[in-house]
């Protein structure tokens, strides 16, 4: 996703992505105003890391960054992470999680072909909590 993936239309806000599977610009709106918030933060931790110089809301970890004492730690490196990565890690995830193993090529198929409807907001959001995936 890129860093620069809010866009505000008259009072509302969107998200500007890339579609993957045909490689078009396209973008929804956010419904909860929360996230534009969250996402801002993100854009200002990117930028605070890399001095401007990458171009993705979203950043990998340097490879095998471990702590002396043999745990993981999360190490900046401004490269993307790619979808491949994303999807085996939700392999390994769901495999833990639940014990049922779904190929990340089935959990791929999934993601592509799945249709988000816009959601209907009842309520204004009172917490929100942001995973780094860490």
């Amino acid at each position: 996703m890129p860093l620069d993936c809010l866009r505000k239309r008259g009072k509302q806000w969107r998200l500007r992505f890339r579609t993957e599977k045909y490689d078009i610009k396209d973008e929804i709106p956010i419904a909860v105003p929360e996230l534009v918030a969250v996402i801002k933060e993100q854009q200002k931790y990117i930028k605070q890391i890399f001095d401007g110089q990458f171009g993705n809301l979203f950043c990998s970890n340097h490879p095998g960054h471990h702590r002396k004492n043999g745990t993981f730690s999360f190490c900046p490196n401004p490269k993307a992470m790619t979808t491949g990565t994303f999807n085996n890690n939700a392999e390994r995830d769901i495999k833990i999680l639940t014990g049922v193993k779904i190929p990340h090529s089935t959990q791929h198929r999934l993601i592509n072909n799945y249709h988000l409807p816009e959601p209907k907001i009842k309520a204004r959001v009172k917490s929100l909590s942001v995973d780094g995936g860490t």
